[in-house]
């Protein structure tokens, strides 16, 4: 039997890839691909046996898709997407409705295991952090630590240098190494990604 699928994701042309690779298979039919999730759940969309999503923002807007795509079909299998590097989990109420989580290295044979998969609840958020590589903090040293929380209060990398008496090509060389272990590519993502797994922690303002 021909599954039907809604697929959202924010990125045009992945989500038009996803569409036309999902639709090489002969199992699955994608009856919509957009890049705004409200248009998952327009009075006109049309309905399907599974809708895949983009996770990577947590927002109201995220929770009421996924509320509203149950409401429309209680057996609907709810499939949330992301990347490793962009993604960190939380206790969201929307993940509690997933059916699955797939991470966008994974690739395509994932995805569809997880379309075509057959009951079972959704992974618990310990699932969701392996699955995301972040189930413990990035082993950040003492050093990358000392130079991302400069960068993180507003330091620039001449400053870090200054502050911690070490040259700016060390500060540079030092944010590289931090990229590559958190998974990233600029300093805010790094900083962020930090915060999130734990590496780094949240200022007073935030952690109370």
């Amino acid at each position: 039997m021909t599954l039907t699928v809604i697929l959202q994701e924010p990125r045009r042309l992945v989500v038009e890839g996803t569409a036309k690779l999902l639709e090489s298979n002969a199992d699955a039919q994608v009856v919509l691909a957009v890049t705004d999730p409200a248009e998952l759940v327009d009075r006109n969309a049309p309905r399907a046996d599974v809708a895949i999503l983009s996770i990577e923002t947590e927002t109201p807007l995220l929770l009421r898709t996924v509320r509203a795509l149950r409401r429309r079909r209680r057996d609907m299998r709810v499939i949330g997407t992301f990347r490793r590097a962009a993604w960190a989990p939380t206790e969201s109420e929307a993940y509690r409705h997933l059916a699955a989580v797939v991470a966008h290295e994974e690739g395509t044979a994932a995805l569809l295991t997880a379309i075509c998969g057959e009951g079972g609840s959704a992974p618990s958020i310990r699932r969701f952090r392996e699955s995301a590589g972040e189930s413990r903090p990035p082993a950040l040293t003492q050093r990358e630590r000392d130079v991302l929380t400069l960068l993180a209060g507003g330091c620039s990398a001449q400053e870090a240098s200054d502050r911690l008496q070490i040259s700016r090509k060390t500060v540079e060389n030092h944010k590289q190494r931090m990229f590559s272990k958190l998974g990233v590519q600029s300093q805010a993502h790094a900083v962020a990604r930090a915060m999130r797994s734990g590496a780094l922690p949240l200022p007073a303002s935030l952690s109370g």
